[in-house]
């Protein structure tokens, strides 16, 4: 069996595209179902005729920023530092087209490393420039950082790859498909109808010349020293064929151990948390010694429970028996810290929709790191050195916490698919902070541990009353959303927007689901992109599969949104493969006839569908 349920923000259009395809005029035909990408030649998540397959992000480490010194030559032009010697810059026009204003050439600069991505940005902040680069002796120097990364070499395999995936008979046919993605690193997930199971690592990843981990620095390119040495070839990334404890997990969290697998693939990978929810499930079904089912996998692709959250508040039970409120407390003080400590006592990690105690550990937690941020940062500003860089550099303790702790700062033109991929180290590192409490100085700026939990129950516990309804999945909530209605400056849930949703889970928990900030519970970000089952016993009858939207993309459609329901319950309904059993379920057949040439009529019916979407937008926005 198999299961897949990758992440991505869910919007509209939808990135996944329900597919069946099928090919019976071929000297090798196939046949599949599953989720493609508009415009791939195949299926990226789902089976053939022969094997299933997902996807998730591997997170090996595929790219680097390198500092590069740059000076201009006797005719303006730019060259850069590599090693002892001077080599010319690299100058690409790109033309840029902007409504009403014509088009603006800007002039992009290359090393052989990559691309310039700041050119003076950096000289803007001493601090920074002076902790990133040896400052140098020679006049007209400027320090610039270049951008090394596989999704920007220029080759890539994947539609051949996705082209003959769907054609894969067995896994060392598989495997080989996976070695035409030159791409960034992502997990695959493989099961077959005869029995067999396994993961290969797709993607690029770098052979660096440097000690492990000065990657997660910005690389001193000048030196020469840093360049990629070549790539790690396919056969020499991580792979598995039927482990012997029976299953493969890959929930973006560490794939290798480093004193078995001598290849370096790099350190930033997930805390593991949804890995450790989705293991334990499995040991109890194994310990029944019950026949696993299609339907056991669906519960744990539902699962809510965070492992994280359940030792967090542990962690706060345990203090406040041990050590009471502070003193310092005033009486109101104390009688919400009070209120707060026994509404969240004895929670068991399980942030589903109906649970308020989910509700008041996200806020417990998320204060509780402003406040110690708070404290620290208002610490360090008391030295000279700090006080000089915050006047600098304009930094706040509220912009430390959530623009950089928790990431929203670099992610201003929301393009990526979540805020902050590596929150799950910051539910770790609270924990440590909590397990070891006499030594953190974090925690000590707070005045103890006792009074930063207080000050972190209280601060949660009135945001906590101000709630209408306090269950998670009443105020964990957010709209399926479209990049228009933004443009068009309507409110969240109208125009192109699907309806406002409301979400279980956390980042943490196999049914992942983000939140907009620490503080913040709304739904905002990473979530189920699509779900997938498949029984290889039975792929006719036996395969499950949903994607978040609906199929059509023209809004007023009957399909815009209708599958939107069934996916935030978590159905999962069945995936119709053959021919046959898709004729019978579908309410429409479109036909494709490339036997003719378009005539003058094609433009009516296009009229018709405008004026039709013109008035359902207009509609949905109110104006009649």
């Amino acid at each position: 069996m198999l299961a897949s349920d990758p992440h991505l923000t869910v919007k509209i259009p939808s990135f996944w595209y329900p597919t069946n395809l099928h090919c019976k005029d071929s000297k090798k035909p196939f046949s599949g179902a599953g989720a493609s990408a508009v415009g791939a030649p195949g299926i990226f998540i789902g089976h053939n005729s022969v094997c299933a397959f997902g996807i998730t992000l591997g997170y090996a480490d595929s790219e680097d920023v390198f500092l590069e010194k740059l000076r201009k030559d006797e005719k303006g032009n730019y060259e850069y530092m590599n090693g002892k010697e001077w080599k010319k810059a690299i100058v690409r026009n790109e033309k840029i087209k902007i409504k009403g204003k014509g088009t603006r050439t800007l002039p992009v600069l290359e090393t052989h490393r990559g691309p310039i991505i700041t050119y003076n940005a950096l000289q803007k902040y001493d601090d920074v420039a002076k902790t990133t680069y040896e400052k140098s002796e020679e006049k007209g120097i400027e320090c610039m950082l270049s951008y090394a990364a596989t999704p920007l070499r220029k080759r890539s395999g994947v539609c051949l790859g996705i082209y003959k995936i769907i054609r894969a008979k067995d896994f060392k046919e598989f495997d080989s498909c996976i070695s035409h993605f030159f791409t960034t690193s992502l997990n695959f997930g493989y099961a077959d109808i005869n029995g067999h199971f396994g993961y290969v690592l797709g993607g690029e990843i770098p052979v660096r010349a440097g000690e492990r981990g000065s990657e997660l620095y910005p690389l001193k390119g000048y030196t020469g020293k840093d360049d990629h040495k070549g790539y790690l070839p396919h056969k020499l990334l991580p792979k598995t064929l039927d482990p012997k404890k029976g299953y493969v997990i890959s929930a973006n969290s560490k794939i290798v151990d480093y004193d078995d697998y001598p290849h370096y693939l790099g350190v930033c990978w997930k805390a593991g948390w949804r890995a450790q929810s989705i293991e334990m499930s499995l040991k109890k079904l194994i310990e029944k010694k019950q026949k696993i089912s299609i339907d056991d996998l669906h519960k744990i692709q539902l699962s809510n429970f965070s492992v994280p959250a359940l030792r967090f508040t542990k962690l706060v039970s345990d203090i406040v028996k041990e050590k009471g409120f502070p003193k310092e407390l005033s009486d109101e003080e104390r009688k919400l810290a009070e209120a707060a400590y026994k509404h969240l006592d004895g929670f068991d990690g399980n942030l589903d929709k109906k649970s308020s105690q989910a509700t008041l550990y996200t806020l417990v937690h998320g204060y509780f790191v402003t406040e110690i941020v708070a404290t620290g940062f208002n610490k360090a500003m008391e030295t000279k050195k700090g006080k000089e860089f915050v006047e600098k550099s304009g930094l706040t303790a509220d912009f430390l916490a959530n623009e950089i702790i928790f990431g929203r700062a670099f992610d201003k033109a929301k393009a990526v698919k979540i805020v902050l991929e590596f929150e799950g180290h910051l539910h770790l590192n609270v924990i440590k902070m909590l397990q070891n409490h006499d030594k953190s100085w974090w925690i000590a700026q707070s005045g103890g541990v006792a009074m930063a939990l207080s000050k972190a129950l209280i601060a949660a516990y009135k945001k906590f009353e101000t709630f209408p309804s306090k269950d998670w999945g009443s105020v964990h909530q957010g709209p399926i959303a479209h990049k228009m209605t933004e443009a068009l400056k309507q409110p969240e849930g109208t125009a192109f927007d699907g309806p406002i949703v409301s979400f279980s889970g956390d980042m943490n928990t196999p049914n992942q689901n983000k939140s907009c900030g620490l503080t913040e519970v709304n739904q905002k970000g990473s979530s189920i992109s699509l779900r997938f089952l498949a029984d290889m016993g039975d792929l006719r009858n036996g395969c499950r599969f949903i994607t978040p939207v609906g199929v059509c993309a023209i809004v007023g459609s009957p399909f815009y949104t209708n599958r939107v329901e069934r996916w935030s319950n978590g159905e999962v309904p069945k995936l119709n493969w053959h021919e046959e059993d898709a004729r019978k379920v579908s309410k429409y057949q479109m036909k494709f006839c490339a036997s003719s040439n378009p005539s003058g009529l094609f433009s009516f019916p296009v009229v018709i569908v405008g004026a039709a979407v013109a008035i359902a937008l207009a509609r949905r926005v109110g104006i009649f």
